[in-house]
């Protein structure tokens, strides 16, 4: 018996949704890279990572390390696929 996320795949990969199913590999791998900063990843399009948090000290943070956070995240993915952090309400 298959798992539904794996048949969400498969019908994802059937209809050829390569964007789609790239966008949510990086969300998931942003996901864990943003966890310490008590951030939530909206979405990501055309390079650019949408985030949203509540605590301006987390927004500050994020806002100073960009370039190392955006580094971590191409590192795990092994390309260079998000160039911009912006932040944006819920």
């Amino acid at each position: 018996m298959k798992r539904v996320s794996d048949a969400l795949l498969g019908v994802l990969k059937h209809l050829k949704a390569e964007g789609v199913l790239n966008s949510i590999r990086i969300i998931k791998v942003a996901k864990r890279v943003l966890k310490p900063y008590e951030c939530d990843v909206l979405s990501y399009d055309r390079g650019i990572l949408f985030v949203w948090t509540a605590k301006p000290e987390r927004r500050f943070e994020i806002q100073a390390k960009k370039t190392e956070i955006v580094g971590v995240i191409n590192a795990f993915l092994g390309e260079n696929v998000v160039k911009d952090i912006k932040f944006r309400k819920k």
